[in-house]
C-alpha cells in the first residue's frame, strides 16, 4: 500500500525538477521580478515624454527621500495582527527600490537594506494571521531582487534565510486553509510567498518550484469570485487588495516563464475592471460590504488598462495621480504598490485617460450588483443597488440596499467597513456568519443600518440569496430590479425592489410587496445626513449647500421619521453627522402593496409621464 504514495512523491519530485529546468536562471538575472532591467531602462529613458508619469515618478522618489531618515520597522502587533507592519515594510520596499532602480543612487539601496534586515530579525512574521507573512515575504522578495546589486553578500544571506524560514516554510503547514480558499487570502498569500520564492530561486530551486506550482494550481480557485462577468464577491475594496497581488503574481510569472496559459485566466477576471470602474460613483465609491469609500488610486486598474489597452478604465484614476502627490506631500501617506501604477501606465499604448461610453453596468454571480449614472461628471446622478447573501465573505446584511449620488453629494449611503480590531478586542466573533452570530449584533453589519427593507424588525436570512432579475439602460429609464423575497425567510410572499433614474432628473425606488399569512410591519429606511426637515411624507436633506427632496408617493398615508444612526455600543465605530430616514407601514395578511419613494435632486424636477409609467409598470 505504500508503493503508490512513494510513486506519487517520486513523480512529483521529477515534475518539479523538470519545471525548474524551464526557468533558466542564467536567462533571468536580478532584477527578475515583474520589471526587468531592460524594461526599467526604457522607462527611465522615456520619462520626459509623459508629464503625468514624470510627475508620479517625482512623487515616488520624494517619498523615498522622506523615508531615508525614518526609523526601520519594529515588531509591533495590533491585536492579533502584524499586518500594519508588514504593509509598512512593503510600502517602504517598493518605493525605495523603485527610487534605486530609476536613479541608481545607492543611498536608497542602503536605506532599504536597513529595512529588510530589521524585518529579517523579527522572531516571526506572524503566521497565525498569514496575510502578515505574505505581505512581508513579498516585500523581502522585491527588495532583495530590485536592489540585488546594492546589497552586501552578508545581508543577502540574512534576507534569503528569513524568506525561507519565516515566509516559505510556514506556508507549508498543514492548517493553511488559504491555500485552497476562494477569496482574497488565496491571492495575497500565494502571490506573496511565490514572489519571495522567485526572488531567491537559485538557492532553493526545487522548493521554489513547489511553491510556484502550488500557486499556479490553486489561484484559479479564486476566479469563482469574479464569475460570471466580473462582479467581485467581496466588494470594491477587496477587489483592489486581492486583484493587486494577483496581477503582481501574473507579471512576475510571465517575466520568468513567458507563457501564462497555465494560469487559466478567465474572461471574467478582465471584465472585473469594468466592475471597479462603475463602482466609482460621482461622490465616492460604492462601498458595500467591508469596504471603505475609497478615493485613492486603484493600482490594479492600471494593469487592466495595460492588458486590455483601454485607457477609459483610468477615467477616475487620472485626477487621483495628482491627488497622490498632494497626499504624499501633506500627509506622508503612500499606496504601498504605487510604483506599479507608474510602471503599468508607461506600458499603455496611449498613457492617458478617456471618458467611458457606458453609463450602466450590471454584474451577476454570488454577489450581484448594478450601477447607473446620467453621465461621468461629478454632478451626475448615480445609483447602485445589490443583491447577494449575508453569509458571503466580508458581506453585510444588505440585500436590496442602494446608494444615491447627485450634485456631488452621496445622499443614500453605506457606512462601509468597521475597524476589525475594535470588535475582536471585545471578544466579538465577527467572522462567524451563522444566523445568530455576534457579527449581526454590530450595527454596521446588521440590516438596520442599510438602505433596504426590514420586516417585523427581523434580521435578513443570512443563507438566502437576493437575485438581480432585470436591468435596463435607455434614455427614459436606467434601472435595476432585485428579487429580495428569499431573504425575509417566508415572512413575505413577494418582495421585489426596483430603482431607476428617470429622464436623467429624478430617482424612484419601488417595492412591490405581497404579504404572507400574518400581519407584517415593513420598515423602509436609508442612511443619510442628519440635516433633515420633515413635512409628513416629504423630507428635505441638506448637505454642503445642496439639497435633496425625498417624497413618499405610496402608500399615501405614510409619514417620514428619523432613526438613530449611532450604535448601542460605544466601542463600535461611531457615525457622526448621519441619520436614518424612513417610514413604516402595516400589511394585512396576504395584502399586496407598493412602496414608492421619489428623490428629486434639483428644484422643480419633474418626471415625464411616459417615463414614470414605463418604470411603474416594470
Amino acid at each position: 500500500m505504500l508503493l503508490r504514495p512513494l510513486l506519487l512523491i517520486f513523480i512529483a519530485t521529477i515534475s518539479h525538477c523538470l519545471s525548474a529546468q524551464q526557468l533558466a536562471i542564467q536567462d533571468h538575472p536580478h532584477p527578475r521580478l515583474i520589471w526587468g532591467a531592460a524594461q526599467s531602462a526604457k522607462y527611465v529613458a522615456d520619462l520626459s515624454s509623459n508629464q503625468t508619469i514624470s510627475s508620479l515618478h517625482q512623487t515616488i522618489v520624494s517619498a523615498a527621500d522622506d523615508m531615508l531618515s525614518a526609523k526601520p520597522v519594529e515588531y509591533k502587533k495590533t491585536g492579533r495582527r502584524l499586518l500594519s507592519i508588514s504593509r509598512k515594510t512593503l510600502e517602504r520596499t517598493t518605493i525605495l527600490a523603485y527610487a534605486y532602480r530609476t536613479t541608481n543612487d545607492r543611498k536608497y539601496g542602503r536605506r532599504l537594506e536597513k529595512e529588510l534586515l530589521a524585518a529579517a530579525a523579527f522572531k516571526d512574521w506572524n503566521p497565525s494571521h498569514f496575510l502578515d507573512v505574505a505581505e512581508m515575504t513579498m516585500a523581502m522578495g522585491i527588495g532583495y531582487d530590485w536592489c540585488f546589486d546594492a546589497l552586501p553578500d552578508d545581508s543577502k544571506k540574512i534576507i534569503e534565510k528569513a524568506i525561507i524560514e519565516k515566509g516559505i516554510e510556514p506556508s507549508l503547514a498543514d492548517d493553511n486553509w488559504w491555500i485552497t480558499a476562494d477569496n482574497n487570502w488565496n491571492q495575497v498569500c500565494h502571490a506573496g510567498i511565490s514572489i519571495g520564492a522567485m526572488a531567491i530561486y537559485e538557492h532553493i530551486p526545487q522548493l521554489a518550484d513547489q511553491i510556484i506550482t502550488r500557486a499556479v494550481d490553486n489561484l484559479p480557485k479564486v476566479y469563482k469570485a469574479y464569475e460570471p462577468d466580473g462582479a467581485y464577491v467581496e466588494g470594491a475594496g477587496y477587489w483592489d487588495y486581492g486583484t493587486a497581488f494577483h496581477v503582481l503574481f501574473i507579471d512576475a510569472y510571465q517575466q520568468l516563464y513567458g507563457d501564462v496559459e497555465a494560469l487559466k485566466i478567465p474572461k471574467s477576471f478582465f471584465q472585473s475592471a469594468d466592475f471597479l470602474l462603475h463602482t466609482e460613483g460621482a461622490a465616492g465609491r460604492y462601498n458595500y460590504a467591508d469596504c471603505g469609500k475609497g478615493g485613492g488610486i486603484s493600482v490594479p486598474l492600471f494593469w487592466m488598462a495595460k492588458h486590455s489597452d483601454r485607457e477609459e478604465l483610468l477615467w477616475y484614476q487620472w485626477d487621483r495621480l495628482t491627488q497622490a502627490t498632494e497626499i504624499a506631500v501633506t500627509k506622508k501617506k503612500y499606496n504601498r504598490v504605487l510604483p506599479f501604477a507608474a510602471i503599468w501606465l508607461s506600458q499603455l499604448s496611449k498613457p492617458t485617460a478617456s471618458k467611458p461610453k457606458s453609463l450602466s453596468w450590471t454584474g451577476n454571480g454570488l454577489n450581484p450588483v448594478s450601477m447607473h449614472r446620467t453621465d461621468w461628471s461629478k454632478d451626475a446622478i448615480y445609483i447602485g443597488i445589490k443583491g447577494g447573501a449575508a453569509k458571503l465573505n466580508h458581506a453585510h446584511m444588505d440585500a436590496g440596499s442602494f446608494v444615491l449620488d447627485a450634485n456631488g453629494v452621496r445622499w443614500a449611503m453605506d457606512l462601509g467597513s468597521h475597524d476589525y480590531n475594535k470588535l475582536e478586542s471585545q471578544g466579538i466573533k465577527i467572522w462567524n456568519k451563522q444566523q445568530n452570530s455576534q457579527r449581526w449584533e454590530v450595527f454596521r453589519y446588521h440590516v438596520a443600518s442599510h438602505n433596504t427593507l426590514m420586516v417585523n424588525e427581523q434580521a435578513h436570512r443570512v443563507d438566502k440569496f437576493a437575485q438581480i432579475t432585470e436591468s435596463q439602460s435607455t434614455k427614459k429609464v436606467k434601472g435595476t430590479k432585485v428579487d429580495m423575497t428569499a431573504v425575509f425567510g417566508g415572512q413575505l410572499k413577494q418582495a421585489e425592489r426596483s430603482i431607476g433614474i428617470l429622464d436623467n432628473q429624478v430617482v424612484l425606488v419601488k417595492d412591490a410587496l405581497k404579504n404572507g399569512s400574518e400581519e407584517a410591519t415593513i420598515r423602509w429606511a436609508m442612511m443619510t445626513w442628519d440635516d433633515i426637515k420633515i413635512n409628513k411624507n416629504e423630507a428635505i436633506i441638506t448637505k454642503d449647500g445642496q439639497s435633496m427632496q425625498v417624497t413618499i408617493l405610496a402608500p399615501k398615508n405614510a409619514i417620514f421619521y428619523t432613526y438613530s444612526a449611532q450604535p448601542d455600543n460605544n466601542f463600535e465605530d461611531q457615525n457622526p453627522g448621519k441619520m436614518m430616514l424612513g417610514f413604516e407601514t402595516l400589511l394585512t395578511p396576504n395584502e399586496k402593496r407598493q412602496l414608492i419613494v421619489e428623490f428629486a435632486p434639483k428644484e422643480n424636477s419633474k418626471i415625464k409621464k411616459k417615463a414614470a409609467k414605463q418604470f411603474l409598470r416594470w
